[in-house]
């Protein structure tokens, strides 16, 4: 079901600097079961599926997008919908690595452990989900294909089992389209919203710095990417560990791992990203929302912002919420952009993430 992808258009490398720098209407499913806990700390189930949606209410196109639903023993009636970032796939969530310690960075291996069920996708241009024109791949864009998929959870319509009640979980990129989706009140709205690596006050003194990282993917040398239109950009080998994370609790084989398994990010994904990051939307959100920063985030952090103080962040981004949204923020020490990758996320991040789960009856 994947599209072929296509030389064809005009390079496409005028995106400015600032843009560039941060980053089932029809019917038929395909289920594919898989089993892991040979090598893991719990046995978890999980079903793939592959669910057609469209771009817009008026779009004719169908794409595909490729999903991943795990949980342990039963679903049950609350489902976490996973949303990652720019140049990252689902994997972001159960990440693999096999020089590294078992168990260590999976989100899905950790919920599942915890009793929660995750259902996460390959958002449209990313993995092995279909990959339209970079233009069409937008933030709004993604909150409608992610209203989709709540339909269909909701409904059972994607060819799996139903849920009472959905937590949008997002990170970076995907944060900003959690936030669309929950803010407009046309879409199905959630019960309960997290987003990481994500803050209002992007650092713009961060833009040289994370400008000079990026390049279009078809001047990458990995055959996975090289391929894709030109619009559709990626980071330089070897930047990742850079740009993402606090090296010094980083262990070196997850950001190899990192670097061989990234992906790419629409330009028209990151122009549309600025304007959710710098509006009150979110102010729209009336559910629960848990907002998490790492205290060494080079996007967000590191310059004239600093998210070493747990109540200074919440101050700052709490008049970006309504009281209905119960704000939540915590730093995560040692952590930069991807809080799942760090050696402390079972420690310092999921934890958190499950108590808050658990006091809000998820």
């Amino acid at each position: 079901m994947k599209q072929p992808y296509s030389f064809l258009g005009t390079f496409r490398v005028s995106i400015a600097p600032g843009m560039l720098a941060l980053s089932l209407l029809t019917t038929g499913f395909m289920p594919h079961s898989t089993i892991y806990g040979a090598t893991r700390s719990v046995t978890t189930h999980c079903d793939k599926y592959v669910v057609p949606v469209h771009l817009s209410a008026l779009g004719l196109t169908t794409y595909h997008v490729a999903s991943w639903l795990c949980y342990q023993q039963t679903p049950g009636n609350t489902v976490q919908l996973l949303v990652h970032g720019g140049t990252y796939g689902h994997i972001y969530w159960d990440f693999p690595c096999p020089a590294c310690q078992t168990g260590n960075y999976s989100y899905v291996q950790y919920m599942a452990q915890a009793g929660y069920t995750t259902f996460s996708y390959d958002r449209l241009g990313y993995g092995e989900s279909d990959h339209p024109l970079p233009e069409l791949v937008t933030i709004q864009m993604a909150a409608y294909v992610l209203s989709q998929l709540m339909a269909d959870l909701k409904t059972g319509s994607y060819g799996g089992p139903t849920f009472q009640k959905i937590v949008l979980v997002g990170h970076s990129i995907g944060s900003a389209v959690v936030v669309d989706e929950a803010a407009d009140a046309t879409l199905t709205r959630p019960n309960g919203v997290i987003l990481s690596g994500f803050l209002h006050a992007i650092d713009l003194t961060k833009v040289p710095f994370i400008f000079t990282m990026i390049q279009p993917a078809l001047l990458d040398p990995d055959p996975r990417l090289n391929n894709l239109l030109p619009g559709y950009l990626t980071t330089i080998p070897g930047t990742r560990g850079q740009i993402f994370y606090d090296q010094s609790n980083a262990d070196p084989n997850v950001i190899a791992e990192d670097e061989a398994t990234k992906e790419a990010v629409a330009d028209s994904e990151l122009t549309t990203f600025f304007t959710i990051a710098a509006s009150t939307i979110s102010q729209l959100i009336s559910v629960p929302v848990l907002e998490a920063a790492g205290q060494f985030d080079n996007i967000f952090c590191l310059g004239t912002f600093s998210c070493t103080n747990t109540s200074a962040v919440q101050n700052e981004e709490a008049p970006f919420f309504s009281r209905s949204a119960q704000l939540q923020v915590i730093a995560i020490p040692q952590a930069g952009h991807v809080l799942n990758l760090q050696e402390n996320a079972t420690t310092a991040w999921y934890p958190q993430v499950s108590q808050w789960l658990k006091a809000h009856a998820f």
